[in-house]
């Protein structure tokens, strides 16, 4: 069956398996102009309400898993994950001084969000946005989180500027971060597998700056605090190269490497791992200490 039909097979399915349930399709605006079909599962006393999206399960249905089946699994997330916390109605409504440690920052390309950014309460940085959004619930599974649209502040009674102020300082208290290494976090990840031609490699002399967590860290680029910080590690100024909106690449000045050289590959990553909704901008960007970014 095509895309249309398996989703209005999986809605009928839904709600065959979730009665006292009100199942819904739902289309979501996301990064980079990317917008996805998710399945919303709610009860009767509740507005708020989780989101499945469903491209990835129409792939597993392409490659012979059954409608029925995949529902099952879907049903089975939304029970497991689901918490009277997260989907509350007047989680919004409950006043900005609750809201406001929830707050952060995510980077993201202006240019190629710009339907996105009409809606939602933002800061231009570089040829970037920094969108604050709040955190609703996070787990070993991931988290739920929610952009700040134009309408909370003023129902906040708050300024855009005083709640992007508080984004950021929450980010720069609580957003705990590291400095890696990128051949021992490649050797982590792949632990006794990674290849005898990569352990015979020097060193190279570029790190990974990504948060504990593992979410929206590129918006550390924003702070001269941890920039700074790179660049007494260094000892030099650096290049920035934007991994996805999660993480970044740190690279020293005196690695010889030329900025195009370090654009292109910016854009390999980009167009062979990186998917379309996590990339950042195709370029690098140079940090002088003690100057700020290089424009």
């Amino acid at each position: 069956m095509d895309y249309l039909e398996f989703v209005e097979n999986m809605k009928q399915t839904m709600e065959e398996l979730l009665p006292e349930h009100e199942i819904g399709i739902r289309k979501v605006l996301k990064n980079n102009g990317v917008r996805l079909t998710g399945i919303t599962i709610a009860t009767k006393d509740t507005q708020a309400v989780p989101t499945i999206y469903l491209e990835s399960f129409y792939e597993d249905h392409k490659n012979g898993s059954p409608v029925g089946e995949i529902a099952e699994r879907i049903r089975d997330i939304y029970l497991e994950n689901t918490r009277e916390e997260s989907i509350r109605v007047d989680f919004l409504s409950e006043g900005y001084e609750k809201i406001r440690p929830k707050l952060f920052l995510k980077a993201i390309n202006r240019e190629r969000n710009e339907e996105l950014l009409r809606e939602a309460v933002h800061e231009d940085f570089l040829d970037l946005a920094l969108v604050p959004y709040i955190l609703i619930d996070s787990s070993d599974q991931g988290y739920a989180s929610a952009v700040v649209n134009n309408q909370l502040p003023e129902m906040w009674n708050v300024s855009s500027d005083t709640l992007l102020s508080d984004a950021a300082k929450n980010m720069e208290e609580t957003f705990p971060y590291e400095i890696v290494p990128i051949l021992t976090l490649l050797s982590s990840m792949m632990k006794d597998t990674i290849p005898k031609e990569m352990q015979e490699l020097p060193d190279l002399p570029m790190y990974v700056l990504m948060p504990r967590h593992r979410n929206f860290g590129a918006a550390l680029m924003a702070f001269d605090s941890v920039m700074e910080e790179v660049g007494r590690l260094f000892a030099s100024d650096f290049y920035v190269l934007p991994s996805s909106v999660h993480e970044l690449i740190v690279v020293p000045c005196d690695d010889q490497r030329k900025i195009g050289e370090l654009n292109e590959m910016v854009k390999s990553v980009n167009e062979t791992t990186v998917s379309r909704e996590e990339v950042l901008s195709d370029h690098a960007y140079l940090y002088r200490r003690g100057v700020g970014y290089a424009v």
